[in-house]
């Protein structure tokens, strides 16, 4: 029967009488059948989890290494864009993102640069070509277009009281409850989706938790009362989204994009999914594995060597160096109490007043006045002074600062030598803040100023101009080495940037082969001996940084 209770109290009420049992029934779901749309690269097992206090967990079967495939699934069971200005920026239907940049486009998908175009009817969500928008309505847009005509003054009610996150939760529980009412989620998946767990048992108890699932269930009656759910269920459903989602992660194909900005990282958040199979996979600040997305296709890799039994974790928090900030959010969004080696042992931090001006520095907007390179040296040299090394995780968000407040002046020296720091010296020590994916960011932000055409730019002397023409190709095919195992020889990323190598090789006038020759160039993922001659152009880099030429193999190639 259709529900029509928009008042608060009635809602009130039913919270205080859901039933506080909150155990997921997915394991058992899942034990002897992994759903079709999931294709495994490995052998999978779910079970009870190794954490304390997480139930569920997700295992592999045998040993894997970090880039390793583990599994896809190439049409999760629910996807929804993102919400704010940000959604003139994505697809609705296809998930392509892009950004302007003074006048040029950053974007995850190639080809020529897109143009958004907003539906017609309600102005709310955007698309990249005609055949989306048709595809889109048929298969969502037309059941959510006439109540998104009146969503904007919900949003902003929403917004002012309960944060941003909270109209992109409204938007996705509005389209969830509707494509299961038009029939769109098949009963399968339906009742995977309703044997997650919500978190309901503490929920309930917090007031900011009551508050907001107050506010979105009934702005969600009000919006449209014929929903064939009881408030219950859509509380229920609320709790979940909240609980299960994952960001639709998409990586930049930033190769040749002439983008060098390390404030646009090499992901960009297109909106939210709740896929009820992925959701299996436990937190841990030092995962084993990521994903990522290509349109609807979510993916799965190692991040690092995983040993068979073991279980398979991603990061569900910020990924900040600062362990407080971490738990807090852990915490506060799913009840959270961190154990893993990291949390537990702490992370050194300099002491008060110190850690405060660093800590400002690293977390204020990148372009307030106070963020400028005299700032910023003096707390980078402050740290040393106190005794902290490169290790120590503010150090990698400092330099990743001084390289855009050094490029804002246009000093292209120092910015190539406060990144190589930050690529050659700093990333490898550190394992919370700086994993492989931002690591290769660094790099890849240091090849656009070293491209060919941009490198006049850089007024190095004849010595530096040299040798980073000497070095050029050998650090472009790195990047894209780290590029094919972060995400897949196959991926869009990847094919981008091989193809961007192979027209620098050619401007270079080396040719790919395989066999070793006199005026030949040979990818380093072929040969030993490349490794080890990047190696020793790193460390002849880091030489003319003026710092100590320490770059090991170990460091530069970690699994």
């Amino acid at each position: 029967m259709a529900s029509t209770i928009s008042d608060p109290d009635a809602v009130a009420a039913t919270l205080e009488a859901l039933q506080l049992s909150d155990e997921s029934d997915l394991p058992n779901m899942y034990k002897d059948k992994i759903p079709e749309r999931v294709r495994c690269y490995v052998p999978l097992r779910v079970g009870p989890s190794n954490i304390p206090g997480a139930g569920r967990g997700m295992f592999v079967e045998q040993d894997v290494v970090g880039g390793d495939r583990l599994f896809t699934i190439s049409d999760p069971v629910f996807l929804v864009v993102e919400s704010g200005p940000e959604a003139e920026f994505i697809c609705d239907n296809c998930y392509a993102t892009m950004i302007d940049l003074q006048g040029q486009a950053l974007q995850t998908i190639g080809g020529e640069p897109l143009k958004m175009s907003a539906c017609g009817a309600c102005r709310s969500v955007y698309y990249c070509k005609k055949s989306c928008q048709v595809e889109a309505w048929k298969h969502h847009h037309k059941f959510e277009c006439k109540p998104l005509s009146g969503f904007r003054m919900v949003a902003i009610d929403l917004e002012q009281n309960h944060g941003l996150h909270s109209t992109r939760e409204f938007r996705a529980l509005l389209r969830l409850v509707l494509l299961r009412k038009h029939g769109k989620i098949p009963d399968a998946e339906w009742l995977e989706i309703r044997a997650l767990r919500t978190g309901k048992e503490w929920r309930i108890n917090e007031p900011y938790w009551s508050s907001t699932s107050t506010s979105i269930v009934t702005s969600l009656l009000k919006f449209d009362p014929n929903l064939d759910m009881n408030e219950q269920e859509i509380l229920e459903l609320y709790w979940a989204i909240h609980e299960n989602n994952l960001e639709i992660s998409q990586p930049w194909l930033k190769a040749g994009s002439g983008c060098y900005d390390t404030e646009i990282g090499p992901s960009v958040g297109s909106g939210m999914c709740l896929e009820p199979f992925a959701a299996m996979i436990n937190h841990n600040c030092r995962r084993n594995a990521r994903y990522f997305f290509e349109g609807k296709q979510m993916s799965f890799r190692a991040s690092r060597r995983i040993k068979a039994g073991e279980e398979i974790t991603i990061n569900y928090a910020i990924e900040s160096g600062y362990d407080d900030v971490r738990r807090a959010q852990l915490h506060a969004w799913w009840n959270i109490v961190c154990q893993c080696k990291i949390c537990v042992a702490g992370t050194p931090m300099p002491t008060a007043p110190l850690h405060q001006r660093v800590r400002s520095l690293v977390h204020i907007r990148p372009n307030d006045p106070s963020v400028t390179v005299k700032a910023l040296k003096k707390a980078i040299a402050d740290m040393k002074a106190g005794g902290w090394g490169y290790e120590v995780p503010p150090m990698w968000e400092l330099h990743r600062r001084l390289f855009r407040a050094y490029a804002d002046q246009k000093d292209y020296p120092n910015v190539l030598k406060t990144g190589f720091t930050a690529y050659a010296v700093i990333a490898p020590l550190q394992r919370v803040v700086v994993f492989p994916e931002q690591a290769n960011d660094m790099l890849g932000n240091i090849l656009q100023l070293l491209d060919p055409i941009h490198i006049k730019k850089c007024k190095l002397d004849s010595t530096a101009n040299f040798m980073f023409q000497e070095f050029y190709p050998m650090l472009f095919d790195k990047y894209v080495m780290e590029v094919r195992k972060l995400y897949g020889r196959t991926s869009r990323v990847s094919w981008q940037a091989g193809w961007f190598l192979q027209r620098q090789l050619e401007v270079y006038r080396v040719k790919r082969e395989k066999e070793v020759q006199d005026g030949y160039y040979v990818l380093i993922e072929e040969d030993e001996k490349q490794k080890k001659n990047f190696v020793q152009a790193m460390n002849t880099i880091l030489k003319w940084a003026e710092l100590p030429p320490t770059t090991t193999m170990e460091k530069l190639f970690r699994v």
